[in-house]
């Protein structure tokens, strides 16, 4: 039973990981999956535990930077929205 629940963990995360390798040129949240991917190998791989250690940290240590780009850009969309769709009358 051990050895069904450890293959089909591993199953799943590396399925996650393709699919979100898949998603990263096409619309989807590429990144996000291949990290939820890498958390669930986590739960039988010590190495996939490093990997997930090393990103967690990299966001936390990056995050102020990463979220003033994001409200940069979603900033820039609002007024191009704003604009693009202004009622011309």
């Amino acid at each position: 039973m051990r050895i069904f629940k450890r293959w089909s963990t591993l199953a799943l995360g590396w399925l996650l990981v393709a699919a979100g390798v898949i998603l990263i040129p096409l619309p989807g949240p590429g990144i996000v999956v291949i990290f939820c991917g890498i958390a669930v190998l986590s739960l039988e791989s010590a190495r996939a535990r490093w990997l997930l250690l090393r990103c967690k940290n990299f966001i936390r240590s990056h995050w102020p930077e990463m979220h003033a780009q994001l409200e940069r850009f979603s900033n820039g969309i609002r007024r191009w929205k704003k604009s693009a769709f202004k009622n011309k009358t």
